[in-house]
């Protein structure tokens, strides 16, 4: 084989496996896109029976990548147990709000025993994707 057929060859072989790699970054994207809604849709109707609870949402954020999450922040108020398991009784079909109030709770319960000096707690953040996370966020006094 001539250089140049080599060369030809090695273009075509490098121009598919290009046109591969976008058309699997776009089905990702679209899966992303559709978890994503997905989870807004079961985030939104759990939103209540959470603020029922004693967590109020001040801000969202949404992530939309290859592996999209969804970040709400939350402020407590106390409520009484009753409250809470009523709450967690309603979610019981709804994983992501279950999941996510007893995330919250769990942060609560942390939260009560941290104390940094100067700084007091300010909101928490739970990141709602592949790997979630909890985030207590606190500000200078």
């Amino acid at each position: 084989m001539a250089i140049g057929g080599f060369l030809n060859k090695a273009k075509d072989s490098a121009s598919k496996a290009k046109m591969n790699a976008s058309e699997k970054a776009a089905s990702l994207k679209e899966s992303g896109e559709g978890k994503i809604a997905e989870i807004l849709s079961d985030f939104e109707a759990a939103l209540p029976f959470i603020k029922n609870a004693g967590y109020g949402l001040t801000e969202l954020e949404v992530e939309l990548a290859i592996s999209p999450r969804l970040v709400p922040h939350f402020v407590h108020e106390e409520k009484d147990e009753a409250d809470v398991n009523q709450a967690l009784e309603a979610l019981s079909e709804n994983s992501i709000g279950r999941n996510l109030l007893i995330g919250l709770i769990k942060a609560g319960k942390l939260q009560k025993k941290i104390s940094i000096a100067n700084l007091v707690f300010s909101h928490v953040e739970i990141s709602i994707a592949a790997m979630p996370s909890v985030t207590l966020q606190y500000r200078v006094d």
